[in-house]
């Protein structure tokens, strides 16, 4: 892809065209693509307007950030859409259909008021082209949010919850150079949502996908960080120590767990099932975990307090089991005095 055709991409036209350059000028295998679909043509020009109102709405701060991540998913797209790629298959209009409507959807989310703070959402683009052969082009594309504050409170938040993202892949909470720690040879989308934020606490979901050759696998856990002290959320920081919430928790998800074993269970299931309930063999096993691990299992949002049971997280592939939301006022007698339930 010529640098003509990046600049063209980087520049928010204003002129009334039906896409965001001028198709006369159209050279690159992509811009003629652009130019001959009209779908792709009307995608272009959302782009260019989405691009250009989250620049608006960002802070002057980090108003390079967006700049920076811009031509960063640009160059991702030069490498990602040519036709001897394998993601670019065999229509290079769908390929460059299918990452603009990824990116418009980013561009549109871009920053975030809540709570007094503004949030702008960082994305990395990064691919192994340079390594791999045409067949093993890896590609990881992740978002996560940073505020835009000078507080000494938000500027650690900031960096724990990079290192959150990251430990997605690594399961270390330390920050590291993305480059570094991203394995190379699968296809990882990561992305981030704010749930809740009050005075005390922030708390934001992490999700990430990823497309093998064989099954997707999705992966999801919630970060919650106590500002002031500047560490992650604790049970004790919940919940009470010795009021029975372990038991209560449970009691919610007995049911279904129950249910999930009403056949035999782990025992009767084949060796792929037993392989991804992560060890559970027993009601009162997984009935556990739900406890053990608040990060992994839980939720927390202004409904209440939601279990989930994740593929490959908790129980196995196709188990089936729908999330579980207990709500705030039947664990009002068991929540520590000092939390504040999300609004």
């Amino acid at each position: 892809m010529d640098k003509y055709w990046l600049v063209l991409f980087l520049l928010v036209s204003s002129a009334a065209s039906a896409c965001s350059f001028d198709c006369a000028k159209a050279k690159a295998p992509e811009e003629k693509a652009i130019c001959a679909s009209p779908e792709l043509c009307k995608a272009d020009e959302q782009l260019a307007a989405a691009y250009a109102d989250a620049l608006s709405g960002t802070p002057p701060t980090m108003t390079d950030d967006v700049r920076a991540d811009q031509r960063a998913w640009l160059n991702q797209l030069a490498v990602v859409c040519t036709p001897t790629r394998r993601h670019a298959g065999k229509d290079l209009t769908g390929c460059l259909l299918g990452d603009y409507k990824f990116r418009i959807n980013q561009l549109q989310h871009l920053v975030l008021r809540k709570h007094g703070v503004t949030f702008v959402w960082r994305s990395l683009f990064l691919n192994n082209a340079e390594q791999a052969g045409d067949d093993d082009l890896g590609i990881l594309s992740a978002s996560w949010p940073e505020a835009a504050s000078d507080e000494t409170e938000w500027k650690r938040w900031n960096k724990a919850i990079e290192a959150a993202a990251q430990s997605a892949f690594t399961g270390d909470s330390r920050l590291q150079e993305w480059q570094d720690i991203w394995a190379t040879g699968g296809d990882f989308v990561l992305t981030t949502t704010i749930d809740s934020a009050n005075d005390q606490w922030i708390a934001t979901t992490v999700e990430v996908a990823q497309d093998t050759d064989w099954h997707p696998i999705f992966d999801r856990f919630q970060f919650t960080w106590i500002l002031r002290e500047s560490r992650e959320l604790h049970v004790d920081d919940v919940f009470k120590s010795g009021a029975g919430w372990q038991q209560k928790l449970q009691a919610a998800c007995a049911k279904s767990v129950q249910a999930l074993f009403a056949d035999g269970g782990p025992e009767t299931w084949n060796a792929h099932q037993a392989d991804y309930f992560r060890g559970a063999k027993t009601e009162s096993e997984v009935l556990n975990k739900i406890t053990e691990d608040p990060r992994k299992y839980w939720l927390i949002g202004p409904d209440g307090l939601t279990i989930v049971f994740l593929p490959y997280g908790l129980v196995c592939d196709g188990c089936g089991l729908d999330p579980i939301t207990i709500p705030w006022a039947e664990l009002k007698p068991y929540l520590n005095a000092t939390f504040v339930v999300p609004q």
